[in-house]
C-alpha cells in the first residue's frame, strides 16, 4: 500500500481504538519537513509522532497506478490496554499500535511487527514495520515520544523515551 493510500487507512484504523484521543496527519500538525506521518494523541495526553517511510518491492512502478497485491491477513493479536492516566510505557504504546493495525484485517498486510518486540534495541528501539503481499514495507519510524504536555521540536526528533 503505497504511503498516499496507506496514511489515511492507518489513521482511521489509529482512530478506533479507545485509548487513542486524536490522530491527525503531519500537514495537520504543522510538520512540512517530512512528507509522510500520523500524530497519535493518547487519552492521557502523550503523544506519538509517527514518521511513515515506504521500500518498494521489486518491480514497483510509480509512474503508474498502484494494483494492490491481496493475500490472507495476519492472524488478530491480543491489543493490550493502554492506562487512561499517567505514564505510558513506550513498549506497550508499540505492541498497542502493532496489534491495531494488524487486527485491522487488511488483506493487503502480510504482517505487522514492533521494533522492540522484534528485539531491536539501541537509541531508537521503537517503531513499526509493516510487510505487505506486494513484497514492499510500510516502516513507521517514531519521530517524537513526548509526555503529555510537551511540544515536540526538531533537536528532540528520534529521542524516543522509555516512557510519555
Amino acid at each position: 500500500m503505497r504511503l498516499a493510500r496507506w496514511e489515511p487507512w492507518v489513521r482511521d484504523v489509529l482512530a478506533a481504538s479507545p485509548a487513542v484521543a486524536e490522530v491527525a496527519p503531519f500537514a495537520e500538525a504543522g510538520i512540512d519537513h517530512k512528507p509522510c506521518g500520523t500524530t497519535i494523541r493518547f487519552a492521557t495526553g502523550a503523544q506519538v509522532y509517527v514518521q511513515w517511510v515506504r521500500a518498494s518491492g521489486a518491480g514497483d512502478d510509480h509512474s503508474v497506478p498502484e494494483e494492490p497485491v491481496t493475500g490472507t491477513p495476519p492472524e488478530p493479536v491480543t491489543v493490550p490496554d493502554l492506562p487512561t492516566s499517567g505514564r505510558l510505557p513506550m513498549r506497550q504504546v508499540e505492541q498497542h499500535l502493532a496489534a491495531l493495525i494488524n487486527n485491522a484485517g487488511s488483506p493487503e498486510i502480510k504482517s505487522v511487527t514492533g521494533k522492540a518486540a522484534a528485539g531491536e534495541d539501541g537509541p531508537r528501539p521503537y517503531g513499526l514495520e509493516v510487510q505487505f503481499h506486494s513484497g514492499h514495507t510500510n516502516y513507521g519510524l517514531f519521530l517524537h515520544t513526548l509526555p503529555a504536555g510537551a511540544k515536540p521540536t526538531q533537536e528532540g526528533e528520534f529521542q524516543q523515551r522509555k516512557e510519555i
